[in-house]
């Protein structure tokens, strides 16, 4: 009877005794720099069971970088000011590829990199302070709204290629007075106006979408040095247009859009007469099977066309066959008669 109620009065000891998280301390992989911390097999989740320990007072922290060659796979469902705040509140920060579905981007970070993850959508902390972040890469997510990035106003660069994007709000870059670069390619963009990007852009990368159509009127963009319109559905272009409204253009890069020959060497007189490279100096050309060079530029070969040249191969291919025929039908007869 004593020994069971000993055995009791342990197990309420037990139970009575307040619960303590197990803590699992991260360290930064060796050949780290001084104000760069490199995590690997960071797999972050909220309990009460487990207390997150991460090196402190590191400008920039990075997570997941190169998993599949390193082998330093991470998977971080969540990323928000509280983890912000175990992090140690660094300037920077680079989550990639750690399955990141829930982004809130603290008003403090001044750097972001979360590309190759889940993401659908993002949002800024709440509070009353000014977004610093002037470095932001969304890369390669599931993303097709920009609507809530209007709120950072100091971003110099953007990142948003390989994205489920269509369509851009009209004004979710109106205030964005010191973005220089931005990045949509591998989209669903359809048209390209420029009501949607800021004055101060230098560089446009809409490289493999959909768009068919320019906007001349519209596309005002003063500074803007690069433009990447390769690998669309455009069936004409106007350069002399377009130049009205790009003053500072010096890279236009249009290949394998659905442009006629003539179109196209017209288009490469115009840019060559205002000084304006239409393809990298520094690339080898290699077109794809299908595809045939235009001056160094890489076109979708274009079938026979309709009209008087048709008919004319057309009428050649005929006499052939039938002579062909002909001559086929003679020897059968005079082999069938020796």
């Amino acid at each position: 009877m004593k020994l069971k109620l000993g055995a009791l009065l342990v197990m309420i000891f037990i139970s009575c005794r307040p619960s303590t998280a197990i803590e699992r301390i991260h360290s930064c992989f060796p050949g780290s720099f001084k104000d760069i911390c490199i995590l690997g097999h960071v797999f972050y989740n909220r309990s009460n069971d487990i207390r997150h320990i991460f090196p402190q007072n590191y400008s920039i922290i990075r997570v997941g970088n190169d998993g599949w060659a390193k082998g330093i796979d991470s998977v971080i469902g969540v990323f928000d000011g509280q983890l912000y705040a175990e992090l140690g509140h660094p300037s920077a920060v680079e989550i990639l590829d750690a399955e990141v579905e829930t982004l809130e981007i603290p008003r403090a970070l001044r750097h972001a990199n979360f590309a190759d993850n889940r993401l659908k959508t993002f949002w800024i902390e709440h509070g009353d302070a000014e977004p610093s972040l002037s470095y932001l890469d969304l890369g390669q997510n599931s993303i097709s709204s920009l609507i809530n990035i209007s709120a950072f106003i100091h971003l110099e660069t953007i990142y948003l290629y390989n994205n489920r994007i269509e369509a851009l709000e009209l004004n979710v870059f109106k205030n964005f007075a010191k973005l220089k670069m931005l990045n949509l390619n591998y989209n669903q963009v359809t048209a390209l106006s420029g009501d949607y990007f800021p004055p101060s852009l230098t560089y446009l990368g809409l490289y493999y979408n959909d768009m068919k159509t320019l906007n001349y009127s519209a596309l005002q963009l003063p500074s803007l040095e690069t433009l990447n319109i390769e690998r669309n559905y455009l069936s004409t272009l106007d350069v002399a247009r377009l130049l009205l409204g790009l003053p500072k253009l010096r890279m236009l890069r249009l290949g394998h859009n659905q442009l006629s020959h003539e179109t196209v060497l017209s288009a490469l007189e115009l840019l060559r007469q205002h000084n304006v490279s239409f393809r990298d100096e520094s690339e080898e050309v290699s077109c794809y099977f299908d595809s045939e060079e235009i001056e160094g530029v890489c076109m979708e070969r274009q079938p026979i066309g309709s009209g008087w040249p048709k008919a004319v191969v057309l009428s050649i291919l005929t006499i052939l066959v039938a002579t062909l025929f002909v001559l086929v039908v003679r020897w059968v007869f005079i082999a069938m008669n020796k």
